[in-house]
């Protein structure tokens, strides 16, 4: 079998122009006979042949060739252990039969069948084992077969060829009676060159007996008529033309320009509206050095540092956006100057050479104390006090040093290293201890016995003394009876207690009376010893 294999092209192959086809291959040759049969049978010998071929055109369906090959040919029988062989020289002469009228067509099949003479002679030297043997002589040969062509570029193509081959002879392989005739069976494959010449005044590779379009411009893409591939219809080939869907003009190597402003539309940033080419087609209608694209005021001329639009006093700041068109200033602040660096322009500053502050307009805060508060801020504009206290001083109502804040007595006079209330001397503790202890009452009831006036006497007098003292009188009792009755006992001590007291001239404002019940014990209930702690009238000296 032949196999050609021709490129997509606009010529032809082997035409009345060119009738002439050399080809040039290399194949396999398979033997099959009384040995056995080597057709596609991988696992026998490479039996290698060289084919030369010279094909002359008879019409557009019938070839005239003639072929002449040498190689090798045979076959190995392995179970009887013969090996035939011969060196092959060949030669025949074919009709052809073309399956595909169209000359030009990239794939086409034909027949073919011919006649022609073998001449096997044995191969001198061989090292295989057993050697190859073969009855020389020469053979009529009958080939018959089928090939296909390939083009792959004008007159180029590869072929493929298979030919089977029915000899008149029948002992080449020294062995008869099985097959009345041996066959060879060749594959080739290979290059065909078609000869001959034809005008083509174009050199579109068409021949002008076949081309349809005979002016068509130098280098441009061509169909198989020989016209001018042009999809746009712009009268510019598709592999010249760079924008091969967009209809154009030459000058722009086929793309278009729509807004005719001489500038291609592949690099015209406006292609509807004609510009300039600085600008990459786009106009500038205020002529400012701004392409309107990019000028967001396109009809009035301003520098490109505001994008085109106009900036009288050079601030950055467009006019139309300026507070203070005339006046240089800053972005933040719209424009306007501000001389005291306050943040506030000096159009809305009250205080415009003074920094000052937003909230007061501009100006300073005041401060008239100088104590670093605000006067709006400040509960004593006119005196110097401390944040924590609104700018106010710290007062001392008992006059003791200690300023209140800090004077866990503010009301009365006391000792600056005592937290500014009084120091109660030891001799007077020993007083209200005694009074304390010694204090009892009828069981039950709120009657003071009378083994407790005296140290009440001295506690008395000592609350006379001491004016600014008050006595804190607690009444408690145990939890013997009802939560009530204890109640009312608790009172009624407490109360019997100060009562002693202000019989004996304390003033009623020195004394202070409250009372629990059985709710504050201070011993276990459940014993006698614990409920006789928990009867009591505590006494504690404070102050204001």
């Amino acid at each position: 079998m032949m196999f050609t294999l021709l490129g997509i092209t606009t010529v032809d192959a082997q035409t009345k122009e060119k009738p002439w086809t050399l080809g040039f291959y290399y194949g396999r040759s398979e033997y099959q006979g009384d040995l056995g049969s080597g057709f596609f049978q991988f696992n026998q010998a490479f039996y290698g042949y060289g084919h030369l071929s010279l094909s002359r055109y008879l019409n557009s369906w019938f070839n005239l060739a003639v072929n002449g090959s040498y190689g090798g040919f045979g076959y190995y029988a392995k179970n009887d252990d013969v090996r035939f062989g011969a060196n092959k020289t060949y030669g025949d002469i074919q009709v052809q039969f073309n399956f595909i009228e169209k000359e030009s067509a990239f794939i086409r099949p034909y027949i073919f069948a011919g006649i022609g003479i073998r001449y096997l002679a044995e191969i001198k030297g061989s090292k295989l084992v057993p050697p190859p043997t073969c009855q020389p002589g020469y053979d009529l040969v009958f080939p018959g077969g089928l090939g296909i062509n390939f083009r792959i570029y004008r007159n180029i193509s590869i072929r493929y060829i298979a030919s089977i081959g029915l000899t008149n002879h029948d002992n080449r392989d020294k062995e008869t009676g099985g097959d009345p005739y041996d066959l060879q069976l060749d594959q080739s494959l290979g290059f065909t060159f078609s000869l001959g010449s034809s005008k083509d005044t174009d050199g579109d590779g068409v021949i002008d007996k076949k081309d349809k379009c005979p002016k068509t411009p130098a280098g441009a893409l061509v169909d198989l008529d020989g016209c001018m591939v042009d999809r746009d219809k712009d009268g510019i080939a598709d592999n010249q033309d760079e924008c091969p869907d967009n209809a154009g003009i030459a000058e722009f190597k086929g793309c278009p320009d729509r807004d005719k402003d001489g500038i291609a539309d592949t690099e015209d940033a406006c292609p509807d509206i004609p510009g300039l080419k600085e600008f990459k087609g786009c106009p500038d209608a205020d002529k400012d050095g701004v392409p309107d694209i990019k000028d967001q005021c396109p009809n009035l001329p301003g520098p490109k540092l505001t994008n085109g639009c106009p900036d009288m006093d050079n601030d950055g700041v467009i006019d139309s956006q300026d507070e203070c068109p005339d006046l240089a200033g800053s972005a933040e602040l719209n424009g306007c100057p501000d001389r005291d660096g306050d943040g506030v322009p000096d159009i809305k500053d009250q205080c415009p050479d003074q920094a000052g502050t937003i909230n007061q307009g501009g100006c300073p805060y005041l401060d008239s104390d100088g104590d670093g508060i605000k006067d709006s801020d400040d509960s004593c504009p006119d005196q110097k006090g401390p944040h924590e206290n609104n700018g106010c001083p710290y007062s001392d109502t008992d006059g003791d040093g200690v300023i209140d804040k800090d004077d866990r007595c503010p009301l009365t006079p006391g000792d600056p290293a005592n937290a500014g209330c009084p120091v109660i001397k030891k001799e007077e503790a020993v007083v209200l201890k005694t009074a304390f202890e010694n204090l009892e009452f009828e069981t039950g009831k709120a009657v003071i016995l009378s083994s407790s006036f005296a140290s009440m006497d001295e506690l008395a007098t000592l609350l006379i003394n001491r004016s600014t003292w008050k006595l804190k009188i607690s009444g408690h009792t145990d939890d013997v009876g009802s939560d009530e009755s204890n109640m009312i006992l608790s009172k009624n001590r407490a109360q019997s207690t100060a009562k002693y007291l202000q019989g004996k001239g304390v003033p009623p404002g020195q004394l202070i009376s409250e009372w629990f019940g059985e709710t504050r014990p201070i011993a276990d209930n459940t014993t006698p010893e614990g409920r006789q702690k928990n009867r009591r009238v505590e006494m504690q000296v404070v102050f204001d």
